[in-house]
């Protein structure tokens, strides 16, 4: 489930569910609807517990598609499970956001 807010031109969008290829189409299906209708977005990626490729081939075609259009496209609060398949695959510099890792002392709590 994608809670979607709209501010204005801007919207905010919290992921609350997986981010595999089981739920890759109809969540691209979701996120470019409201991508069309805004001017910029944030995207809350906090509350996703589980992430695979089609999942981040998601959250790049997200900002690639933002970038062509000159519009602003912020992931924020990156789960520590997106944070590790940004890492793995080395892309953290191209999306441009800022990465926070939780303490130990918080993942494990």
């Amino acid at each position: 489930m994608i809670e979607i807010e709209k501010k204005g031109t801007q919207f905010y969008c919290r992921i609350n569910e997986k981010m595999t290829i089981y739920q890759a189409g109809a969540m691209r299906d979701e996120l470019l609807g409201a991508f069309r209708d805004c001017q910029e977005m944030e995207v809350d990626l906090s509350q996703v517990d589980e992430i695979d490729s089609a999942g981040l081939q998601l959250l790049l075609a997200l900002k690639h598609s933002a970038k062509t259009r000159q519009m602003p496209v912020h992931y924020i609060n990156h789960s520590p499970v997106v944070v590790n398949i940004i890492q793995l695959f080395g892309v953290d510099a191209y999306f441009g956001d800022q990465l926070l890792m939780p303490s130990k002392t918080q993942a494990t709590n």
